[in-house]
């Protein structure tokens, strides 16, 4: 197999957008990361859930958001020359995501900052929609990205 060669920070245009794929959300992956990494009630008791201000469970936060890093780094990271993250700017949870929602990513690229060092500093906005096109999670971050090495001249053939 043929790995691309990565997008460095000079390749990535303000504006563009990237799909991320998508990702079904199932009770039991809710429960089982609510079990571990968020354990209220609203996201691991369904009697109590029913009862809550949803009226049934709904996944945590941290997991809506940590399905579009999972979308991210599949998608997106995996082809860019990533250095590092920086940042979480700005998080919006905006509507509650129920078992068997299906959930599809994409990211935007908002600014490109070029800096003298060989980096960049890229702010990136990613967004997840359910199948009703409505947008659950928007999610704002900075990345370190790496500027295109400069190549030494070729040799002179006459």
């Amino acid at each position: 197999m043929i790995t691309p060669a990565p997008l460095y920070a000079e390749d990535l245009t303000v504006g563009s957008r990237m799909e991320l794929g998508s990702w079904v959300v199932s009770r039991e992956q809710i429960l089982a990361f609510a079990g571990q990494w968020d354990p209220l009630d609203i996201h691991c008791d369904e009697t109590f859930a029913a009862t809550g201000p949803f009226g049934g469970l709904i996944a945590s936060g941290m997991h809506t958001m940590s399905i579009l890093q999972r979308l991210t780094a599949t998608a997106f990271l995996t082809r860019v020359a990533v250095i590092a993250g920086r940042r979480v700017t700005g998080a919006e949870l905006l509507k509650p995501v129920r078992p068997d929602t299906l959930l599809v990513g994409t990211r935007s690229i908002d600014a490109v900052t070029l800096r003298a060092d060989g980096r960049a500093v890229v702010v990136t906005t990613g967004q997840l929609e359910d199948q009703a096109g409505d947008v659950v999670l928007r999610m704002t971050g900075e990345l370190l990205v790496a500027r295109r090495p400069e190549q030494p001249p070729g040799d002179i053939v006459s």
